[in-house]
C-alpha cells in the first residue's frame, strides 16, 4: 500500500492503480487513477473510486477529497454507495458527501437505503454520530419505508437503532392489506413492532371491519392490543362509540371504552362511564352511571 505523508509541495501528479492512506485523518482511498494537488490540498480519484474511514466505505465513479485544515470533506459523483460494516446498511444515491472529521455523511438524488429486511427511498438523507456514539439516519423528501409488515410514507424519517420516527402526513398500509393508518407523526419500534401515532389519527381495520379515530394511538404488538387516547371514536357498520379512551384487544375481539362514553346503535343512544363490547360473543356491558337509553326518531 502506498503511504502518502502530507507535506505541502507546490506540484500535482497522477498515480494509477494504487490504494493510499491519508494519515492525519486515518483515511484510506483509491481508484483506477488519482491526482494529488499538494498546493490546493485536493485529491481527485476516478474510476472505481473508494473512500474509507472506520466502518464506513464510500464508493463512486469519482471522489474528490479536500484535506486542508479548513475543509475536511470528500465528494462522490455518480453511482455513489455508502456501506457500513458495523450495522450492515447500504445506501445508494447520485451524489454524496463525507465530512470525515465530523462523522457526517450527506447523500442526495434517488437515495435508497437497505438494512436487513428494511428498505427506504427518499430524495436526500444524512447520517451522523450521536453523543451516545450511535449513528442517526435522517431522510427527507417523499420518504417511503418498506419492511415485511408495512409500507409507510412520510415527509421526513429519522432512524436511530431500532426506532423509526416518521413526521409529516404519515400514511401506513399493512402488507397484507388488512390495516391502514393516517396521522401526523408515527414512532415505530422495528424490533418489537410497537407503534405510536399522533395528530388526527385514523386507523382502519379491514379484516375486523371498523375505523378508530383519536388524538393518540398506541399499538402494543406483544399484547396485540390497540389503545386510543383523546377524542376516541369507533365506527362500524352497526354502531358507533365515542369516549375519552378506548382499547381493542384483537385476540379476544373486545373493545373497552371509558370516560363520557356515548354508544349509538341503530336509533338508540346510551351514555355511561364505561362500556365493554365483546364482538366474538356479541355481548355488551354498560357500567357506572348509565343514564338510560334515548330513542332517536327519524335517524337513518
Amino acid at each position: 500500500m502506498l503511504i502518502i505523508w502530507l507535506f505541502v509541495f507546490f506540484i500535482s501528479f497522477t498515480v494509477a492503480d494504487g490504494d493510499a492512506y491519508l494519515s492525519e485523518s486515518d483515511i484510506y482511498y483509491g481508484a483506477d487513477s488519482y491526482q494529488i494537488n499538494y498546493e490546493k490540498e485536493i485529491i481527485t480519484a476516478e474510476g472505481h473510486a473508494f473512500f474509507k474511514k472506520d466502518s464506513k466505505l464510500l464508493t463512486a465513479n469519482k471522489i474528490v477529497i479536500y484535506y486542508s485544515k479548513d475543509i475536511s470533506m470528500a465528494k462522490g459523483f455518480g453511482n455513489v454507495r455508502l456501506r457500513d460494516n458495523y450495522d450492515g446498511s447500504s445506501i445508494s444515491s447520485n451524489y454524496g458527501e463525507a465530512h470525515f472529521n465530523e462523522n457526517l455523511y450527506l447523500l442526495k438524488g434517488r437515495v435508497r437505503y437497505r438494512r436487513e429486511n428494511i428498505k427506504v427511498l427518499s430524495d436526500s438523507m444524512k447520517v451522523y454520530r450521536s453523543s451516545e456514539n450511535q449513528d442517526i439516519y435522517e431522510f427527507s423528501g417523499s420518504c417511503i419505508f418498506n419492511n415485511e409488515n408495512y409500507r409507510i410514507e412520510s415527509e421526513e424519517l429519522t432512524v436511530k437503532g431500532d426506532t423509526a420516527v416518521f413526521t409529516g402526513s404519515v400514511r401506513v398500509d399493512s402488507v397484507d392489506g388488512h390495516e391502514k393508518i393516517r396521522g401526523g407523526k408515527l414512532v415505530y419500534n422495528m424490533d418489537s413492532g410497537d407503534t405510536a401515532v399522533t395528530g388526527d389519527v385514523i386507523y382502519e381495520n379491514f379484516k375486523e371491519k371498523f375505523i378508530l379515530i383519536g388524538d393518540y394511538l398506541n399499538f402494543i404488538k406483544s399484547a396485540n392490543t390497540t389503545y386510543v387516547i383523546g377524542n376516541a371514536f369507533l365506527i362500524t357498520d352497526n354502531y358507533s362509540i365515542g369516549s375519552e379512551t378506548m382499547t381493542f384487544d384483537a385476540d379476544q375481539s373486545i373493545f373497552k371504552a371509558s370516560g363520557n362514553v356515548v354508544v349509538i346503535s341503530e336509533n338508540v343512544v346510551t351514555r355511561c362511564d364505561s362500556y365493554t363490547l365483546n364482538r366474538r360473543e356479541k355481548k355488551s356491558d354498560f357500567l357506572f352511571d348509565v343514564r338510560g337509553k334515548i330513542e332517536q326518531k327519524g335517524v337513518q
